[in-house]
C-alpha cells in the first residue's frame, strides 16, 4: 500500500519519476535517487530506485561496450568502405537497445502511476479516521436527536400507523457500525440495543 512522501506525492508516483528522470538524464536521475534513499523511507521508494538504477546502469554498460568493439573493429579496417555492413548492424543492435530502454522505462512509468492511483485512493480511505468508540456516543446522540425530530414533525395520525407497523432492523448498529443481522435486538460487537 503506498503513503505518501515528504514531497507530498504517492511514493510510487515518485518512483514513476525516478523512471522518467532516468529518460531526462543522469542529473536528474541520480538526484531524486540520492533523494529518495536519503530522505525518504519508503520500501517502494528505495526498492523502485534499485531497479530503475539496475535497468540505467545496465543498458549503458551495454551500450558501452558495443562502443567499443565497433571502435576496435574501426582500428582495424584498412579499406574504406570494407566493413560498411558491420557498422549498420551494430547501429541497428545501438537503436534495439535504446528501443527496449525507452519501453522498459515507459511501462514501468505507468506501473507506477497505476500503483500510485490505486493505492492513493486506499491511502485517502486509510487516512480518514475511523469511527472510533470515544466518537460513537456523539454519533449514536446525533442518530438519535434526528430520529426524534423527524418523529415529531409527522403528523399525529400517522403514529399510530407506525407503531402497529413492525420495526425494521437498521443495516448497521449505530453505535459501533458492525452489520446487523435481520431481527436481532442486540449488536453482536458492542451490545447495544437495537430497536
Amino acid at each position: 500500500m503506498g503513503k505518501e512522501t515528504k514531497l507530498g506525492i504517492n511514493d510510487y508516483w515518485f518512483v514513476a519519476l525516478v523512471f522518467l528522470a532516468a529518460l531526462l538524464g543522469p542529473i536528474p536521475f541520480l538526484g531524486l535517487i540520492v533523494y529518495g534513499t536519503l530522505v525518504e523511507d519508503s520500501k517502494v521508494i528505495k526498492g523502485g530506485s534499485k531497479s530503475a538504477l539496475i535497468l540505467y546502469a545496465g543498458v549503458h554498460i551495454l551500450q558501452y561496450l558495443l562502443n567499443v568493439v565497433e571502435y576496435l573493429v574501426r582500428c582495424f579496417d584498412m579499406s574504406e568502405y570494407g566493413l560498411n555492413t558491420f557498422y549498420r548492424f551494430m547501429d541497428r543492435i545501438d537503436y534495439f537497445i535504446d528501443g527496449v530502454f525507452y519501453g522498459a522505462i515507459l511501462v514501468f512509468i505507468v506501473i507506477n502511476v497505476i500503483k500510485g492511483l490505486s493505492a492513493g485512493a486506499s491511502v485517502n480511505v486509510g487516512a480518514s479516521r475511523p469511527v472510533s468508540s470515544a466518537v460513537n456516543p456523539m454519533l449514536a446522540a446525533g442518530i438519535e436527536k434526528a430520529e426524534k425530530e423527524a418523529a415529531a414533525s409527522e403528523p399525529a395520525a400517522a403514529a399510530p400507523a407506525q407503531e402497529e407497523a413492525p420495526r425494521k432492523t437498521p443495516e448497521v448498529c449505530p453505535n459501533c457500525g458492525k452489520k446487523l443481522a435481520e431481527g436481532v435486538k442486540f449488536c453482536a460487537g458492542c451490545g447495544t440495543k437495537i430497536g
